[in-house]
């Protein structure tokens, strides 16, 4: 099931903005996005339980419309949650929308005197509206140098209509906090964690070309070869559907009587195997393999260490089936690697460059939650770095012709300032060119759902009919 409108449309109206409010209710995923042709694909001011706060600056949205506007949302999807069938059906409905933010009934329209507004700071994007009790902001005190802006090299690549690549960066939030902090743990046993978006605050963009060898790889990780012998499933496939004789050591009990002077656990082999192949204890000996891995059992009892494979392969000049098979262990993420060589025209290229590796590096870097006492202040803890959504781009639109990334970490970057092997500089130490490095990873593998045309899946772009997708 995709996102369904909630009606009346429109939901909200801002400065001649209609906006629409979205659901899906076998995901608990909301959105409360513009409506009307020209704003389609335009990023949510609204997604699961969060505002855009540049949004209340441009439309000059107050703090009480903005309360107001968060507790009749709650309320509708409540109402929209209940009217589909609520969980008897087994729907969704998201730990946000189920209490206050005030601690006020559903349905109240007013914040109380004095309430704290749950969107800090100003230009952010998807701030937390329900933070968790612990000091996790790890504010920054030195952001305002380097973010919120955009920054493009070459600096008239916009005007000369290149090919690009922009990369917009965000603070990072946990994407299955939802999960883990509704108490809501028998989903995540009978259904799994549910991953909700992992960006918040728009920190700025930087805009460059599109590199040369521009390319993707995808893969997923399949075992160098998986084996399993006859007798091996057998006993594998009798003990699934018959667990509480092999735990009870009913069958050790049996072939220990009958097998003098072997350990209760070999015992309990032996008599597995018997049970799971159907052979009468006696008897058990009567096939060459089953004969080989008892002898095998015996000698390893007494001292002894030979394969059942060895046995069989100089005894009888045979080997077992091994079943050999490739089997699919799990996904991958993938990684990309882009390399810049950069040579400043002026002054002004030469600070946006700088600019462009301090977005970069600062945006990577570790932060501590008492940052504002300064570089050496303790820390109880660390938080995440920033991240990255990627997007090729031509006359201001996707190119379906390339790749589309999920949310990727910068894991690595390097700046080479000397790079043709001598060091030549402007006057005041500009390098004359320098190469840049810049190393990404997707924070979750690709999967099949990817790639439906019409959903946009939390962070990830959307796949158009056109596109060869991720």
């Amino acid at each position: 099931m995709a996102f369904q409108d909630i009606k009346p449309k429109p939901y909200y109206t801002k400065q001649g903005k209609n906006f629409k409010l979205q659901y899906d209710p076998t995901n608990g995923n909301v959105q409360l996005v513009e409506d009307g042709l020209l704003a389609i694909g335009t990023t949510p001011i609204f997604y699961n339980g969060n505002f855009r706060t540049d949004f209340l600056d441009n439309l000059g949205v107050t703090t009480q419309e903005r309360n107001t506007l968060y507790q009749q949302i709650q309320n509708s999807v409540n109402t929209s949650h209940k009217n589909a069938g609520g969980n008897a059906a087994g729907l969704k409905l998201p730990s946000w929308a189920q209490s206050s933010q005030f601690g006020q009934a559903p349905g109240s329209t007013t914040a109380p005197p004095g309430a704290t507004p749950p969107i800090p700071g100003a230009g952010s994007i998807l701030s937390p509206v329900n933070p968790i009790s612990i000091n996790n902001s790890f504010a920054s005190v030195n952001a305002k140098s380097v973010y919120g802006g955009t920054w493009k090299y070459p600096s008239d690549i916009l005007e000369l209509q290149q090919d690009t690549l922009q990369i917009s960066q965000y603070r990072y939030k946990a994407p299955n906090q939802d999960s883990f902090t509704s108490g809501d743990y028998k989903n995540i046993f009978l259904q799994g964690l549910q991953r909700n978006s992992a960006i918040q605050d728009y920190q700025g963009t930087v805009i460059l070309p599109i590199p040369s060898g521009v390319q993707d790889s995808n893969g997923v990780d399949w075992g160098g070869g998986n084996t399993m012998s006859n007798i091996n499933a057998a006993v594998t496939s009798y003990v699934q559907q018959n667990p509480n004789q092999a735990i009870g050591g009913q069958l050790a009990t049996q072939v220990a009587s009958m097998i003098t002077g072997i350990s209760p656990q070999l015992a309990n082999q032996i008599g597995t195997i018997a049970a799971a192949t159907g052979f009468d204890v006696q008897n058990i000996m009567g096939r060459q393999d089953i004969s080989a891995l008892i002898t095998s059992f015996l000698l390893k009892n007494a001292g002894f260490d030979v394969a059942p494979e060895t046995i069989l392969s100089r005894g009888y000049g045979i080997v077992p089936n091994a079943n050999l098979e490739l089997l699919f262990n799990g996904p991958t993420l993938r990684q990309f690697r882009f390399t810049y060589r950069m040579s400043p025209r002026s002054e002004t290229e030469a600070l946006e460059i700088r600019k462009i590796i301090r977005f970069f590096k600062q945006g990577m870097a570790a932060r501590k939650q008492n940052a504002q006492n300064g570089s050496g202040a303790s820390s109880l803890f660390l938080g995440t770095p920033n991240v990255f959504k990627l997007e090729y781009k031509s006359g201001g639109r996707s190119i379906p012709g390339l790749n589309k990334f999920k949310i990727c970490a910068l894991t690595g970057l390097s700046a080479n300032y000397a790079p043709d092997g001598t060091w030549a500089a402007y006057d005041g130490g500009q390098p004359v060119s320098l190469a840049l490095a810049m190393d990404f990873q997707e924070l979750e593998p690709i999967y099949e759902s990817d790639y439906q045309e019409t959903v946009a899946v939390n962070d990830n772009p959307k796949v158009g009919p056109d596109d060869i997708g991720y």
